[in-house]
């Protein structure tokens, strides 16, 4: 089962990418060895605000949103100094997107624009719900939106996300994709995002083809992880064969300007959690910053006491210090983790940079 089509593989869903950080890899590697320094991450993930418009059930964030007493929002100093900081450090993408609905705190409104007059590239996951005239032409200033939308009717999308809100977050990719066309200068790649679940896992192709119908660039499915250990419920197993026939129907809709990644590389065949690693390697690649103030080791553990590296303002200071390298040592992925965002890049860590597996000095 193909997840894109062969003139389309090369595309950020892709987990070859990770061969584009060889060298950091390569200093990663040499550092969890003692051998050398820690390089600053190639990326920052901020979750500006704990709050979220949506009630959806499957959430990883459900730990930490809720009532007003748990809402936590960073200010707009605030963020323009931590990016600030993080690009004197070297951090070149910033991405907005968990710990809630990252546009309910309008102070993130103005830093596309901000982070691309630092010369960097900012991306925004949204639920599609906010959008007014002046927040479509800042996201153009990103290098990708997507939109989770994970439904293509009003009755499925209110199942899921327990609010009827579908034609609200159509009327705004439309109108965000009409910007862009209308304005000419962006390169903004928009993306319907698209997560199996029970409730639509047999309406995947009808999705892809309103997906396509609104005009953006991308439908990106994966599956829903259901086996975290915070999750209040039960996980499931899906009618596979009902998948692969919607993936392949899917793959049949592309065109020159509208791609299909129906990615899976991340699970077993069943599309359940798996580890092919033993380690902990790349998450220095990303740095995670929450709203509590804390930076944490791993997108995927975001607010967990056990892998909290330190305070945002102490970051420069901590990263690649013994702390760091003994938290993560200490992970088991098999045993602490569900899904892992870097599974592949764990690997290529281990095989690329330290077994040289790919004979990396001849091209």
């Amino acid at each position: 089962m193909t997840e894109w089509s062969k003139k389309n593989v090369y595309n950020s869903f892709n987990s070859m990418k990770g061969l584009c950080y060889t060298d950091s890899y390569k200093k990663i590697a040499k550092w969890f060895d003692r051998k050398g320094d820690l390089p600053p991450p190639i990326e920052v993930s901020i979750d500006p605000i704990s709050s979220c418009n949506l009630d959806c059930y499957y959430c990883n964030s459900q730990r930490y949103i809720g009532g007003d007493e748990k809402v936590r929002k960073m200010t707009k100093q605030y963020l323009q100094d931590l990016i600030k900081k993080l690009d004197n450090w070297g951090v070149e993408g910033y991405c907005f997107g968990g710990g809630g609905e990252s546009l309910t705190n309008m102070n993130v409104w103005t830093l596309p624009a901000y982070i691309a007059g630092l010369g960097r590239q900012s991306a925004v996951v949204t639920n599609g719900t906010i959008m007014n005239n002046t927040l479509s032409k800042e996201l153009l200033y990103c290098r990708w939106v997507g939109f989770s939308v994970d439904a293509s009717d009003a009755k499925t999308y209110e199942s899921i996300h327990r609010v009827d809100k579908f034609d609200v977050v159509t009327q705004n990719i439309l109108a965000l994709v009409e910007r862009r066309r209308s304005e000419g200068w962006s390169k903004c790649e928009i993306a319907f995002k698209f997560l199996v679940l029970p409730e639509n896992y047999d309406k995947i192709h009808h999705a892809c083809k309103f997906a396509k119908g609104l005009g953006v660039d991308d439908f990106h499915v994966r599956p829903v992880d259901l086996q975290r250990k915070d999750f209040r419920g039960t996980p499931v197993d899906f009618d596979m064969e009902v998948i692969e026939n919607q993936f392949e129907l899917c793959h049949a809709e592309e065109t020159e300007n509208f791609h299909v990644y129906t990615v899976k590389h991340k699970y077993d065949k069943e599309f359940h959690v798996k580890h092919d690693f033993d380690r902990c390697l790349a998450s220095p690649l990303v740095v995670q910053c929450c709203t509590d103030g804390n930076v944490y080791v791993c997108v995927d553990h975001r607010m967990e006491e056990k892998y909290k590296l330190c305070s945002q303002n102490n970051i420069v200071q901590y990263w690649g210090s013994d702390k760091h390298r003994d938290l993560l040592n200490s992970i088991k992925p098999c045993e602490d983790c569900s899904r892992c965002t870097w599974s592949e890049y764990n690997k290529q860590v281990v095989e690329v940079a330290g077994k040289d597996r790919m004979c990396i000095a001849f091209p």
